[in-house]
């Protein structure tokens, strides 16, 4: 998605739902949905208490066309949860995130990153929901992302 697409979105969303979206980014998306393994990249929003991911559509290149790819069809992918229903949320490493996301370990032994962990591997945010769902990201604005979420958590506690 271009820039002025991304600033066009948002900007219908806010319409849409007559609020602020208080937090964006691009984000890869890890999620085991009615058993299967679901990793994409997109966009990552919250807005009028909702937390939301979606993909798009990859635009064709130039070299898609010379190597003769055929396209896939694609197949659009939008998951949301309320932020009502937000149990935690935490930055693990990449390798719980893996082991969890193959069933090699319950949400109960996700565990927060070392600092060893956060200095030489990936921050992944595991998000977990009351309804059983657990979302793991990488994020572009991590900080920003963990500000908006304590600050909401404050508020309704």
């Amino acid at each position: 998605m271009e820039h002025d697409d991304a600033e066009n979105f948002f900007s219908e969303l806010e319409k849409m739902y007559d609020d602020v979206v208080k937090f964006r980014s691009f984000a890869f998306f890890h999620i085991v949905k009615d058993g299967k393994r679901i990793q994409l990249g997109g966009l990552l929003y919250i807005i009028k208490g909702m937390m939301v991911f979606e993909d798009f559509e990859k635009q064709q290149t130039l070299f898609g066309f010379i190597g003769g790819n055929k396209k896939k069809s694609y197949e659009k992918f939008k998951v949301t949860e309320s932020l009502d229903d937000l149990e935690k949320y935490t930055i693990t490493s990449a390798k719980t995130a893996e082991q969890f996301l193959t069933g090699k370990i319950s949400r109960k032994q996700v565990h927060p990153s070392t600092l060893l962990d956060t200095w030489f591997g990936k921050r992944i945010f595991h998000i977990a929901f009351s309804n059983g769902d657990d979302w793991f990201m990488e994020l572009m604005d991590h900080k920003e992302f963990t500000k908006v979420l304590s600050e909401y958590l404050e508020d309704v506690s």
